[in-house]
């Protein structure tokens, strides 16, 4: 049986080159959540990864069933923008810190 791995982040860099490796060096299944997809296209259309544009702010009920269903969960989302973390730095820790914390509880 193959492992099942989300990917929370999975259009982020460390996210994207974890996908692809998983992809290519295992048979293990990815179900991936970012707000965005363009760094995907290596990934997008292969068999064995699932993509939702969403928001794990918004989408917990997605979130929560595939913590439930995935063996491994991985929270990469952050906020990875050095000017957002001096313009709103309470932002930037409410979505890295507490809200990745919700989802490994």
């Amino acid at each position: 049986m193959s492992l099942k791995v989300l990917i929370l982040g999975v259009n982020g860099f460390i996210g994207n080159s974890l996908t692809e490796h998983i992809l290519k060096h295992r048979d293990w299944e990815v179900y991936g959540m970012d707000m965005a997809s363009d760094k995907l296209d290596q990934c997008l259309g292969h068999d064995r990864f699932r993509f939702v544009e969403g928001d794990i702010t918004i989408n917990k009920e997605w979130i929560e069933y595939h913590v439930r269903k995935c063996d491994v969960a991985i929270p990469l989302v952050a906020i990875a923008t050095p000017a957002t973390y001096v313009l709103d730095p309470l932002r930037v820790f409410e979505l890295d810190f507490e809200a990745n914390l919700d989802i490994v509880r």
